[in-house]
């Protein structure tokens, strides 16, 4: 078939979809946005809905940690290390695109 493009394998991370054809970062099917990170066209291993994801469950583990450490549930020093879990989740969320 004249012009057509042969397909790369380039799927969508979340539902499948095949992307070889793509000019934009987001799949047409579910809405996943993806980083190709090569010229091959191979897709980042982690997604940044995942990277998102783990960044909220990071903040909210922190967070839990900080509040028993107030309620002398786990020693102050936990709290510390809930402190610093709970602000890198939130940091590298904010660098995370949306």
């Amino acid at each position: 078939m004249e012009g057509s493009m042969d397909d790369t394998g380039l799927r969508c991370p979340r539902c499948g979809y095949n992307l070889t054809a793509m000019t934009s970062s987001v799949c047409p099917e579910c809405g996943e946005r993806f980083v190709v990170t090569n010229r091959e066209g191979y897709l980042a291993k982690v997604p940044p809905s995942r990277v998102r994801r783990l960044c909220g469950v990071m903040w909210l583990m922190g967070t839990v940690v900080i509040v028993l450490s107030w309620v002398n549930v786990v020693p102050a020093w936990v709290g510390w290390i809930g402190f610093g879990v709970a602000g890198v989740g939130w940091l590298v969320s904010l660098v995370v695109r949306r």
